[in-house]
């Protein structure tokens, strides 16, 4: 508090007029002229004076010289009047986070699921929540054996913006091996919430499956949005053609491809449809193995 450059003056001082002035009932960050939901933020400098962000969710309240704006439409709040009560006897060391990096080996997961006590894993993985399937889908069925055994596991994005949904097939995979997607939630979020779940008294691997997917306290983004959609209500003829390799293809008609790249003007076998796949690598496709590319004809 003493040192010239510090800010931490300013943050506790903006933290007692928000609390002062305002009813938010929330557990919240007040930091570089900004109100962030708690369980929202995450640490996104060492340095900089503004070090803490809110990736998923806006702030709650912004600080300026003249006011302070809240945004009351995302501001919790309660539904429900009961009494205060607090748990003092939870046991939070029975969870551990693990981020998938290239080249990991199902030998290492597997030693980390052994870990004693260990009842729920974080899995920190690429983009939408996609994962390698290893070798003979070995490191899927990894997975899948300690979920079975009623260890909990997670999924989210190692990015720093977005979702884990199940739009690729490896992503699709996790969830058939028992792994739960974790929307969109933060490392620090995800790991604390399933601390807190797996400790509670009562709780079993099934409803804390159910528990992690849904929102308790704001901390992951429900909605009902669709994976996949029309852009518009009509496809042009380059997407209907697409469309129709793709269903070719998915079902070993080597004929039906040959005529539709004869009338394609354009070469659209490496072309994504408005789902982003491409006909060589969507998931219907790729079940496929015993179609091979050398039977297709050159352009």
């Amino acid at each position: 508090m003493s040192q010239r450059k510090n800010d931490a003056v300013e943050n506790l001082l903006d933290a007692l007029d928000i609390a002062g002035h305002f009813m938010i009932p929330e557990v919240c960050l007040c930091f570089g002229s900004y109100l962030y939901r708690g369980n929202r933020t995450t640490k996104v400098s060492a340095t900089a004076f503004d070090a803490f962000s809110s990736p998923n969710l806006p702030p709650l309240a912004k600080i300026t010289a003249m006011d302070v704006e809240v945004a009351w439409d995302l501001v919790h709040r309660p539904t429900s009047l009961e009494k205060f009560s607090i748990q003092t006897n939870l046991d939070t060391a029975h969870v551990a986070c693990l981020r998938i990096f290239p080249g990991i080996k199902p030998a290492m997961v597997d030693a980390v699921l052994q870990t004693e006590g260990l009842r729920g894993l974080v899995l920190e993985t690429y983009g939408a929540g996609n994962a390698p399937g290893g070798p003979d889908h070995a490191l899927t069925k990894v997975f899948q054996k300690w979920t079975e055994r009623g260890v909990v596991i997670v999924n989210i994005t190692q990015c720093l913006t977005g979702s884990v949904s199940a739009v690729y097939a490896t992503g699709m995979a996790l969830g058939r091996a028992g792994v739960v997607a974790g929307g969109d939630m933060t490392s620090e979020a995800a790991l604390t919430k399933l601390a807190f779940c797996l400790a509670a008294p009562g709780s079993t691997p099934e409803n804390v499956r159910r528990y992690m997917s849904i929102s308790l306290r704001g901390e992951i983004t429900e909605g009902t949005k669709t994976v996949f959609r029309h852009p518009s209500p009509t496809l042009s003829s380059k997407v209907t053609n697409l469309t129709a390799i793709h269903y070719a293809i998915a079902e070993g008609n080597l004929e039906k491809v040959r005529d539709l790249l004869r009338i394609e003007p354009e070469w659209l076998l490496n072309n994504p449809d408005y789902s982003g796949n491409t006909p060589l690598v969507s998931p219907t496709a790729c079940r496929r193995q015993s179609y091979r590319l050398h039977n297709i004809d050159e352009r």
